[in-house]
């Protein structure tokens, strides 16, 4: 296995060997596809994971995020209950993932998928941050392993940009000729009936070794299927910021303005309504152009790009710890709730902060704003607030 103990531009130079970072960026990045073979260049891709890593992970790891360890077999997710067990934990007896029950079902064609996985392999993180930082993108890795004849997934497209690294066995991906344009989460379509009608003829029918990459852009629809054996694959997400964004910053810079806080007019009068909504347009136009607006989109940009903080805490970074705290995350219809011990306090639209928190055991301030940057800073410290009041976690104090 690498050690990643590399810089990040040689790291990137890397994994992408040999085609050059100008190349790819002026030739392929955001518009074609591009396969790398590991036939081509000196390249450790191959190394990045094996089934060693995989097996050790399952039985070494207790605490994962809801839907980071996950089974598929013929498109549909696999109840928990057939690959957990009850075992004892400083905290008490849990359900957890057995390593073992895990394996059987693979064996019986299951396919393995285990999301974040820049959180828990070091050098994979370290290449997360890399990409990251040349993308100006939040960039997570997630594992695949699957049995001959297996697809894990139908036929679909992804929201961002996805560089896949083929570390045992072989798979071979479809990459269709037609594109959905620009898609974002929401946009997607989910219907495979409609996905079949929009996705064309297959372009390019690609067979990827150990050590091979595939590059696809966003909104290409593909799949992939393992042949002649058990295949294990990454699959490294890179997503940069875009237009949306720009409306959280904006309502942050708004809220200071009095003539947005003003009243609209009643629909009644439409006249007044029409000045009152050019108004605000002009507003709006203003803050657009404001240094201070740029200056929070690169602000966001850096926090993305050193999620998972490979560099030394700063003096000013706080460490948090796991404590024995019975805690979890309850999805009522009526809400998001944290359970901490026997309190029940609203997470509200926090619940993938809370669940990442709760599956770390230990993490530091920089880390919690760096992986949930999208979400305003203040509302991520009062969440960790609650974790420290309720004694989910405690802080770290430096020697």
């Amino acid at each position: 296995m690498t050690n990643g103990t590399d810089d990040s531009p040689s790291r990137l130079a890397n994994f992408l060997t040999p085609t050059s970072l100008d190349r790819f960026l002026s030739e392929y990045y955001d518009n074609v596809p591009l396969h790398v073979s590991a036939d081509d260049a000196a390249s450790d891709r191959q190394e990045l994971m094996d089934s060693a890593t995989v097996s050790a992970l399952l039985r070494n790891t207790v605490h994962w995020p809801e839907n980071g360890l996950k089974l598929v077999a013929n498109g549909q997710s696999i109840a928990s209950a057939h690959y957990h067990s009850l075992r004892e934990l400083a905290n008490g007896a849990q359900q957890v993932p057995n390593g073992d029950l895990i394996e059987g079902l693979m064996r019986m064609g299951a396919t393995l998928i285990i999301d974040g996985l820049e959180d828990r392999v070091p050098h994979l993180r370290r290449l997360c941050e890399a990409l990251g930082r040349q993308f100006a993108a939040k960039v997570g890795v997630n594992l695949y392993a699957s049995q001959s004849g297996v697809a894990g997934f139908a036929t679909h497209c992804d929201p961002h940009e996805v560089f896949a690294v083929q570390c045992e066995g072989e798979k071979v991906w479809r990459i269709y000729a037609n594109r959905a344009d620009r898609p974002v989460s929401g946009t997607i379509l989910r219907d495979q009936q409609a996905i079949d009608r929009a996705k064309g003829p297959v372009a390019y029918e690609i067979r990827m070794q150990p050590g091979d990459l595939l590059y696809i852009p966003r909104g290409y629809y593909h799949d992939a299927l393992a042949i002649g054996g058990s295949s294990l694959h990454l699959t490294f997400g890179v997503q940069p910021l875009y237009g949306l964004v720009i409306f959280d910053l904006l309502r942050d810079l708004a809220r200071n303005d009095t003539r947005i806080r003003a009243y609209f007019p009643s629909a009644n009068d439409g006249s007044r309504l029409e000045q009152h909504l050019d108004q605000i347009a002009e507003i709006v136009a203003d803050l657009i152009r404001t240094p201070g607006l740029r200056e929070d989109i690169a602000v966001k940009q850096r926090l993305l790009a050193g999620r998972g903080s490979a560099e030394p805490t700063s003096s000013s970074d706080r460490i948090f710890s796991r404590t024995g705290l019975r805690a979890h995350v309850e999805q009522p219809s009526s809400g998001s709730v944290l359970v901490l011990g026997g309190k029940r306090e609203p997470a509200g639209f926090l619940s993938d902060a809370a669940h990442w928190a709760l599956s770390q055991s230990s993490f530091t301030s920089f880390q919690l704003e760096a992986r949930f940057a999208h979400h305003p800073r203040g509302e991520v410290n009062a969440l960790l607030n609650l974790l420290l009041k309720h004694g989910a976690f405690v802080e770290q104090r430096p020697n």
